[in-house]
């Protein structure tokens, strides 16, 4: 599914032309290096074997993980099933925590329980555990989970996400929702993220290990650049008329919906901090809820969403500023709205370009006897239920992961734009290049923009484009060197700077990199404000611009994808 080193040295050459692609490729040669994608995403079947049994499941990272999340609606195979059952947990190979929701089919008073526990998975019927883990071991081929109970009598398939690789760090916690609104910060998480996943489940105040009536599944996510979203189900427990329902927003890391319905908790996304993060309530339930956490650094991330198209197959998404190792969507299964809705419905589905798979769940509302369902797919990213039945109404599959986003296949497809949010990730050390700070800064002479890179792997080197009215304008006249031309070798970063005559305060800025393999990825935009101080990054050297100057030549500002959808807080990405 995704495009490789040699489809990338196939792009190079078309561009360059292959006598000057085959020496550049040959003359830096010792400067590559094998590349771990870092993200494996695969299934297994639970052991049918009664607890507490040691299950020794295989993954295809290709090293240890720093990170696995395991995640189940129990069904059996690419099937159709009643009740909402299954769950969801993480482990970091310390801590370890996952979250159960159940809901029974058919029953004319709703039973719907939820449980969190201090475990890789835990899996309840109503308020009964029947199958619960913990990880106890991982290396680069396996990892072993210990279910110290298993009384489930099939073999149910449970999918993983595998996270790994230089500079991947981890972390998953638990942590309980504040009685008032206003900023709340979470510490302890031992670095500062890239990105922050969040699973709720309502308003539930019990401490791991614990079950409550109500059954509420929610997931939040959260980018140090400031994008985030969030998605939240919620089933009344004890009634004879079924109580349920939905929200989704992406303005929002936490969402947590009642059955009113309403926006019963909800924050947003304040900062990544030098230990953990901060977040801002608007809404609290008034009492100290529980959910878990898990926090990564190291990779590059990207959260969004988009609208499904209403009709024919091929969607492609492009504003992602990188391509990713990992795709992760999720949905309420319905069109966009800030306020909360009636019935339970959300699907959550994972891929990293060659495995792909998919839960969904429903639960719907206003009904005197219950009817709750799940799907299970492990050959699809995301299907889309806009009825209270098993039938799919929309299903998608990856195509393709691509340099600024990913293509989805509906084989199956409605006339409902349905809201999907995203979560693309891409570790640090599969791109060329992770800019760390820039500025831009006006004078009487135009502008001066500066960067500088917090590492380098095989990167070629940068050209600088500026925004103007009907597209980009390449400010640059040839690549601005980098780690493969300057030092022939990786580097842990440099600093680069680029005049722009003709640039005034409010000018938008992109640096754009371009790897050995002709890999580009695109950064900014960083906004020119007025005169201020700094050092300056060393001049460029006139001969090795020179050297350059026929790739950059050939690279046309046309060729730039226009992504100004994707835009930045200037101040998030400056001196």
């Amino acid at each position: 599914m995704k495009r490789r080193a040699s489809a990338m040295r196939a792009s190079l050459s078309a561009r360059i032309g292959p006598s000057f692609c085959a020496g550049l490729l040959l003359l830096f040669a010792s400067s590559t290096s094998a590349r771990a994608d870092g993200i494996d995403v695969g299934l297994f079947l639970k052991t049918l074997d009664t607890g507490p049994v040691t299950q020794v499941v295989n993954h295809n990272l290709g090293e240890t993980p720093k990170l696995v999340i395991l995640f189940t609606t129990t069904n059996i195979g690419s099937t159709n099933a009643t009740h909402m059952m299954g769950g969801i947990g993480a482990s970091d190979g310390t801590n370890e925590f996952s979250i159960s929701p159940f809901s029974q089919d058919v029953v004319s008073t709703s039973d719907a329980h939820r449980r969190i526990a201090s475990k890789a998975l835990t899996i309840a019927w109503s308020s009964f555990l029947i199958s619960e883990a913990d990880l106890t071991a991982w290396d680069s081929t396996t990892f072993t989970l210990n279910w110290t109970t298993n009384s489930d009598s099939f073999s149910r398939y449970v999918g993983y996400i595998a996270i790994g690789g230089t500079g991947i760090s981890a972390n998953v916690h638990n942590w309980t929702t504040p009685t008032s609104t206003g900023n709340h910060s979470v510490t302890g998480v031992g670095f500062e993220p890239d990105v922050v996943l969040h699973f709720t489940m309502g308003a539930h105040t019990a401490a791991a290990i614990s079950t409550s009536p109500d059954s509420a599944l929610g997931l939040g996510v959260m980018t140090s650049t400031g994008d985030e979203w969030s998605v939240a189900t919620f089933s009344k427990n004890g009634q004879t008329t079924t109580s349920t329902a939905r929200g989704q927003r992406t303005d929002r890391c936490l969402l947590g919906v009642d059955d009113t319905p309403s926006i019963e908790c909800s924050a947003s996304f304040v900062s990544m901090d030098t230990d953990g993060y901060t977040v801002n309530f608007d809404a609290v339930s008034g009492t100290a809820d529980q959910l878990f956490s898990v926090a990564i650094s190291g990779v590059n991330a990207d959260a969004g969403s988009f609208d499904k198209i209403t009709s024919g197959s091929s969607q492609e998404i492009s504003t992602v500023l990188f391509e990713p190792d990992f795709l992760l969507l999720g949905s309420w299964e319905r069109t966009a709205s800030t306020s909360a809705q009636a019935h339970s419905r959300i699907a959550l589905g994972f891929t990293d370009g060659t495995d792909e798979l998919y839960g969904l769940w429903q639960d719907e509302d206003n009904v005197t006897t219950t009817n709750v369902d799940r799907i299970w797919r492990l050959d699809k990213l995301l299907g889309v239920n806009n009825d209270s039945n098993q039938t799919v109404d929309a299903e998608a599959g990856i195509t393709s992961l691509d340099d600024d986003g990913f293509t989805l296949n509906w084989g199956t497809n409605d006339g409902t734009a349905t809201e999907i949010c995203y979560l693309a990730l891409v570790p640090f050390s599969a791109i060329a290049v992770r800019v760390a700070e820039a500025r831009a800064v006006a004078d009487p002479f135009g502008v001066e923009l500066e960067w500088r890179t917090a590492s380098e792997v095989e990167n070629l080197g940068f050209r600088v484009f500026k925004d103007v009215p009907g597209g980009r304008v390449l400010v640059s006249t040839g690549i601005i060197p980098g780690s493969a031309i300057t030092q022939r070798n990786s580097v842990a970063g440099d600093r680069y700077r680029q005049r722009d005559p003709s640039g005034v305060p409010g000018d938008r800025y992109w640096i754009e990199d371009l790897d050995l393999r002709g890999i580009r990825h695109l950064h900014g935009p960083f906004v020119a404000t007025g005169a201020g101080g700094g050092a300056m990054a060393p001049p460029v050297s006139s001969a090795a611009s020179s050297f350059l100057g026929a790739v950059s030549n050939e690279l046309t500002p046309a060729e730039v994808r226009e992504d100004t959808t994707h835009s930045r807080d200037p101040e998030s990405e400056s001196w």
